[in-house]
């Protein structure tokens, strides 16, 4: 390169004409007035201030020149809009200019730094807000723009006017660094520069803030440890101060910090009632996901507040906070119960809100709404939803318990004439009608427990046959045996209850994960195959290479398998999920399983001689993922050798890893299982999957996954997902399979009472002797390889 195309720069900021203390101006002569000109939102303005120096600048242009704020090639200050940022300046001092005065190389078209000659300087946008009319038109004087960047030492500062109020509708560019990374003082801040700047910022103070972050030396990423670890962005959602929380977001600050608490700016101002500092966040790209100590989401306080478009615009971003439990069993339904917002409830009602949840006391929203509300129409569209009047909760009450305690009248009407038995008793042996504190309530719960009780003689003197029938109609009463077996385990509590004092409860240790065999330790070191994406969709096998080895996208939206996967499931299909090592974020649709239960269900005594089994205290829609079948793993050979069967699960993992020629890591089926036989049992170790029963026509499947915590194609988790709507109270069932019957067939028979069952009494001896048949033609031994009497995946 000639060397006639290097700029020649002199730089001028720190002329020695220019240092304080060197004005020649006349005493006793008129003052000068500041000739400086400022490049504002493309405007230019000119100074009216008494100038300081020869050069006619007043102390605040004089600063900013020292600061090299100024134009070099047109004397222009850059004070607001668009310039080229130079940091090759000494003591972390940046230069500034604009785009069309920087020298530029002919032959190659490199820009240099006008200030000190350096290649390279780059564009930046300084910060600039939506301002009112008045603030932009021509009689805007740059007195008062002086004015409001000096730094008062009064902690009593005027607050911001309404026109610093008004904001940009969008969050500026983050790829600028802004006004706070280019025009910010290369000095150390004051010692209580830090704490001036966290008072004017949780005062909702605007200016004073900007001011401070301006021109003290304060870092806007500092965290304050006397103020719970929390950053400005926390303080912004004390306050509800939305300009300063842009200009923060802007400079780049984490709006997913944590304090000691661990909450998030987002869940901080949703719990003091910022909306609108909340409504900026989560357009930012906050994380909604994250929860404090207590399991609370910004769902459930924005229940709290009735946020009703708040909440159907996050929800829309996380679908999954819906029905999200926090540790007491809370969902943001049962916080908007609680609080009084009958409309919020409703709305989330109307949203797919699941209306049979119950929290760790058992207490369902119908619990929540009749001790809450005393709206009849609220109680009826509970009910209409499948609700049970007369569920109780730990401590016996039903809902008309609390209603009648509460004094909620029509509520109390609305559930007698729904079914609500008003001489239930609890734990304290008390009725709804001795917890009845108003006596013209207490009068008609009284006649309503009359009517009752006249309707069950009136029952009872009918005709025996009849009698006879409709006593084998009526639902068993049941008792709590346990109200939790997984003992808090699990998100969801999974209570026991029986209609039969005498049958013992079952003995067993609940344990999530699988307890592994010496024999059959699960290969951790293999090589697990991850994700980059990092906008966390992993929804696509084109984009995400979890989805890729799953052959096809497996969850949707709502956690729930898609009808792509159920219409091409096979008993060889497995989904992988991304794993802690994928770069996607947490809440990405595809970690469904690793996330627990979503449901709520519960074990119960079958009235049919099936013994224990489980069944849905809601309704779980098709492909709802329902529980892992986990126990101990165990050879074949150890599984032949144990006394009691009836809990054994077949693994046969016929999965294989080969390179595809794109050099991807994929799946296939191989003819034989690549490792020794092996099982799980149940039957001191495991889930709630171990009471699942069969059936003919079952509405649940098995399918193979790895939930992100290795990725051993022997060992898959055995999770069971719904292949058809499940409504409250129906047991949750699936096919245990031929070959468990071809074993149990001599020794007992179906009992599904379905009009397609295979394996009743009846057919069963016809189906033995077809069997023997086929073994004995085949010539090969009864058993085969296989493990007695456990049940097929397959």
């Amino acid at each position: 390169m000639d060397t006639a195309d290097f700029p020649l720069c002199t730089c001028l900021c720190w002329h020695p004409q220019l240092l304080p203390g060197k004005s020649s101006v006349a005493a006793g002569a008129e003052p000068a007035i500041c000739l400086a000109a400022v490049c504002q939102l493309d405007q230019l303005l000119t100074c009216q201030e008494a100038a300081a120096a020869p050069a006619l600048l007043c102390r605040e242009h004089l600063a900013a020149w020292r600061q090299h704020l100024v134009c070099p090639a047109c004397g222009q200050f850059c004070h607001t809009g668009r310039f080229y940022l130079c940091q090759a300046g000494s003591n972390g001092v940046s230069h500034l200019c604009h785009l069309e005065c920087a020298p530029r190389c002919e032959s190659t078209q490199q820009v240099f730094c006008p200030h000190c000659g350096q290649e390279g300087p780059t564009p930046c946008q300084v910060v600039q807000f939506k301002a009112s009319g008045s603030e932009q038109s021509e009689a805007v004087r740059s007195t008062e723009l002086n004015n409001s960047s000096r730094v008062s030492a009064d902690d009593n500062d005027d607050q911001s006017s309404d026109g610093e109020q008004q904001l940009a509708d969008q969050v500026l560019d983050g790829s600028h660094a802004g006004l706070l990374a280019s025009a910010m003082p290369a000095r150390r801040p004051p010692p209580d520069a830090a704490e001036r700047l966290w008072r004017a910022a949780s005062a909702g103070n605007f200016r004073k803030a900007t001011r401070l972050l301006l021109h003290s030396g304060a870092s806007p990423h500092q965290r304050y440890p006397k103020r719970k670890g929390r950053c400005l962005l926390h303080a912004c959602a004390l306050s509800d101060c939305v300009p300063l929380a842009q200009l923060l977001l802007a400079a780049r600050v984490d709006a997913d910090c944590l304090d000691y608490s661990r909450r998030s700016p987002l869940l901080l101002a949703t719990r003091k009632g910022s909306q609108s500092v909340a409504r900026l966040l989560l357009s930012a790209g906050a994380d909604a996901n994250a929860a404090d100590l207590g399991g609370h989401t910004p769902a459930h306080m924005a229940a709290v507040h009735g946020w009703c478009s708040f909440l159907r615009s996050l929800f829309d971003a996380w679908p999954g906070l819906l029905d999200r439990p926090d540790l007491g069993g809370w969902t943001p339904a049962m916080c908007a119960a609680e609080s009084g917002q009958a409309d919020c409830l409703v709305r989330l009602l109307d949203w797919g809100a699941s209306p049979h949840r119950v929290d760790r006391d058992g207490r369902s929203l119908l619990h929540l709404a009749a001790l809450r509300f005393d709206k009849p129409g609220l109680v009826t569209a509970l009910l209409a939803k499948g609700c049970n009047p007369n569920q109780p909760d730990l401590s016996g009450d039903t809902a008309l318990h609390l209603a009648c305690a509460h004094g909620h009248h029509r509520a109390a009407f609305a559930l007698c004439l729904a079914g609500a038995d008003p001489t239930a008793v609890n734990k304290k042996r008390e009725t709804p009608v001795e917890l009845c504190r108003d006596l013209q309530l207490r009068q008609r719960m009284e006649a309503a427990a009359a009517a009752a009780a006249a309707a069950a003689v009136a029952g009872a003197s009918g005709s025996p046959a009849n009698g006879a029938a409709e006593a084998d109609n009526l639902p068993t009463p049941e008792t709590l045996l346990h109200r939790d077996l997984s003992r808090g385990t699990e998100a969801l509590p999974l209570p026991l209850y029986s209609h039969n004092p005498d049958v013992e409860p079952p003995e067993f240790f609940y344990c999530k994960e699988l307890r592994e065999s010496p024999h059959l330790p699960v290969d951790r070191s293999a090589t697990i195959v991850t994700c980059d994406c990092r906008d966390g969709r992993c929804d696509s096998a084109d984009g995400c290479h979890c989805v890729r080895m799953s052959k096809c996208a497996a969850y949707d939206s709502a956690g729930c398998l898609t009808e792509d996967f159920l219409d091409c499931h096979s008993s060889e299909a497995c989904i992988f999920e991304c794993s802690p090592l994928c770069s996607c974020w947490a809440n990405c649709k595809n970690r469904v399983v690793q996330r627990g239960v979503r449901f709520n269900c519960s074990v119960f005594l079958t009235d049919n001689g099936r013994g224990w089994g489980l069944r849905a205290r809601e309704f779980i829609p098709t492909g709802g993922y329902v529980c892992t079948y986990s126990g101990e793993l165990i050879t074949d050979t150890e599984a032949d050798s144990r006394a009691d069967d009836s809990y054994l699960f077949d693994v046969e993992s016929h999965l294989q890893t080969t390179t595809s020629e794109a050099g991807d890591r994929v799946v296939v089926l191989v003819g034989g299982a690549p490792a020794p036989g092996a099982c799980i049992d149940a039957l001191r170790i495991g889930t709630g999957a171990r009471f699942i029963n069969h059936a003919c026509e079952p509405n649940m499947r098995p399918v193979r996954v790895f939930p992100g915590s290795h990725q051993d194609l022997r060992y898959p988790s055995l999770c069971f997902f719904t292949c058809a709507p499940v409504a409250p109270g129906e047991e949750l069932c699936f096919d245990y399979g031929e070959g468990y019957w071809r074993v149990k067939g001599r020794q007992m028979a179906c009992r599904c009472r379905s009009e397609a069952c295979r394996y009743s009494a009846e057919k069963m001896p016809e189906l033995l002797a077809r069997w023997t048949r086929e073994e004995d033609h085949a010539m090969a031994p009864a058993e085969n390889g296989a493990n007695g009497s456990s049940v097929s995946s397959v």
